[in-house]
């Protein structure tokens, strides 16, 4: 069944959250406006934000008159994520709805401080029922297995006593007056796409095998050129990501994709090439590798896509 936001008459996605801080870009690409030439309020200080690793971006969406606010994700601590806000002049009193792409405490950990901001009672967050169990990576080495314990962020209790609605879903859903798609559990088809080996989650009282990470999602816009593909961290692929959003919609044509890829480290190495190759296929006309990408891949990447790249930074603004 083809579920298709409506075609906003525009789009603007504010980068809150970002591992990296880059001031000083210029322009280059029409969808893309540096922090200094957006921000305009008087108190606001967009030379002094904050990077961390993490994610969070703010989507405003305008259709017919109406405009809609969506937080996706809130970064790993509220401390940075409010800082940005304060230091960008954005008024958090607007954001009707949360979506959190995954589970984890880079995503999640400012989840309960931008709540409380925000002030409105029982504001909508969506959850896949995964996210709110504890998580850790359990790996074997030549010394045994090494347990890496992550930081547990909250309970549903704890996001209700914050002043949000948590909502648990595992299913595609509408947001936003219909013009966001949240997508559901999206499918593993590639082959060189495989999660996050070594994960696992407390489920029953029991560690059990989590690498799949099958509660990450991505956020789908539609513009008259095209998709808009947001992701946190992209757990289950990129490319998989970008197939589901094509699935759900029945459009073909992909415009921008922005977010986290999740090519860090060397067991992901290999995956590089993949995943350029099959974006090639794809040929967005903007693409913005945020967070866990890394430096080798985000180079590659720029390299392979030199006109539709654009350095991603906290305080960068897309608007479509």
């Amino acid at each position: 069944m083809v579920i298709c936001p409506h075609r906003v008459d525009s789009i603007e996605i504010i980068t809150l959250v970002d591992n990296v801080i880059e001031i000083l870009s210029s322009k280059s690409h029409d969808n893309f406006v540096p922090v200094r030439q957006w921000v305009t309020a008087k108190d606001a200080s967009p030379n002094y934000l904050f990077g961390g690793h993490g994610f969070s971006t703010l989507i405003r969406t305008k259709h017919r008159e109406k405009i809609y606010s969506v937080l996706y994700d809130t970064g790993p601590s509220g401390d940075i994520l409010i800082h940005n806000v304060v230091s960008l002049g954005l008024d958090t009193s607007s954001i009707g709805t949360i979506v959190i792409s995954h589970g984890h405490w880079d995503h999640m950990g400012g989840l309960l401080s931008i709540l409380a901001r925000i002030g409105h009672p029982k504001t909508p967050v969506y959850l896949h029922p995964r996210m709110l169990v504890k998580r850790r990576i359990a790996s074997k080495t030549q010394q045994g297995e090494h347990i890496r314990e992550l930081p547990y962020v909250c309970t549903a209790n704890d996001i209700t006593e914050a002043g949000g609605n948590p909502i648990l879903t595992t299913e595609p859903t509408l947001i936003a007056g219909n013009t966001i798609l949240r997508s559901g559990e999206i499918p593993r088809l590639t082959e060189y796409e495989k999660g996050f080996p070594n994960h696992q989650a407390l489920i029953d009282n029991e560690w059990r095998n989590d690498s799949e990470i099958i509660d990450d999602n991505c956020l789908i816009l539609r513009t008259k050129e095209g998709l808009i593909i947001i992701t946190g961290c992209a757990h289950s692929g990129i490319v998989n990501s970008i197939y589901e959003a094509i699935r759900l919609t029945g459009v073909n044509k992909v415009h921008a994709i922005i977010g986290g890829f999740h090519l860090g480290g060397k067991q992901n190495i290999p995956r590089i090439e993949h995943t350029i190759r099959d974006l090639q296929a794809i040929s967005p006309s903007m693409i913005v590798p945020c967070h866990c990408t890394s430096t080798p891949a985000q180079h590659l990447i720029a390299s392979a896509f030199s006109r539709a790249y654009v350095t991603s930074s906290v305080g960068n603004m897309y608007k479509f």
